[in-house]
């Protein structure tokens, strides 16, 4: 378990794109990140119900980190939490976003 937390990690810290300091959106009394200013998307690569046809909302969250980077949903100021798991994948992120509102890429709090 302590190896997924960390590859989780280090992966949501190469894919952060902002700094995770000052306020921010809270989510089970666990601050997320920078305030985010759109939609929170989710990737969970271990959920049974997780499929890269969802929403990727938390309930029904994408399967692959590759979905995500390249998600025409995501706009500037969206976010896309990672659950824990280990993601033997590569990643494009085709999608960008302005001064001011990045999209982040982080891990779940807690994870």
């Amino acid at each position: 378990m302590r190896t997924i937390a960390f590859v989780t990690a280090l992966i949501a810290s190469i894919l952060c794109l902002v700094s995770c300091r000052g306020p921010g959106v809270r989510t089970g009394g666990h601050q997320v990140a920078p305030a985010v200013a759109g939609s929170i998307y989710y990737v969970d690569g271990t959920a049974t119900n997780a499929a890269d046809t969802n929403p990727g909302t938390e309930a029904q969250p994408w399967k692959t980190l590759s979905r995500a980077g390249k998600a025409k949903e995501l706009k500037p100021g969206d976010a896309v939490l990672i659950r824990p798991g280990v993601y033997r994948q590569s990643m494009e992120i085709t999608v960008s976003g302005q001064p001011g509102k990045p999209i982040m890429f982080a891990a779940v709090p807690g994870a």
